[in-house]
């Protein structure tokens, strides 16, 4: 696998313990640079704050779910980068989330419980 150490991610996701497993397969990879948002308000702040390269993100939260998250993402006017590709996490793999999800503009689709393969496939 090649190494991701250069590479800055963003996992936003409501459960801390589904953050530390895609933290855990990142740092597999070789990933150094890996910054958290526990909800999609705390993830847009973090893009503008943070020079992001990959978003991975779940489609249930709290609030603002995963794909409001993506859409203010790519529609927002004041959007920090509307291209930065996204990975969206879910456990509900039915085609309606995975349409709204591409609809979104979610890049690639991981169903849960992810596994470093395929994280590192998408």
């Amino acid at each position: 696998m090649a190494s991701l150490e250069r590479v800055r991610f963003l996992i936003v996701d409501d459960n801390a313990h589904m953050i530390n497993i895609v933290k855990t397969i990142l740092r597999g990879f070789g990933a150094k640079h890996i910054f958290d948002a526990r909800d999609a308000a705390e993830g847009l702040h973090s893009l503008k704050h943070d020079s992001i390269d990959i978003v991975i993100t779940d489609y249930q939260m709290e609030v603002l779910d995963g794909i409001d998250f993506i859409k203010l993402l790519r529609n927002s006017s004041d959007s920090p980068n509307r291209y930065v590709p996204v990975i969206m996490l879910t456990a509900h793999s039915e085609r309606s989330h995975v349409v709204a999800a591409r609809d979104a503009g979610a890049n690639e689709f991981c169903c849960k419980p992810v596994t470093a393969q395929e994280l590192h496939r998408k």
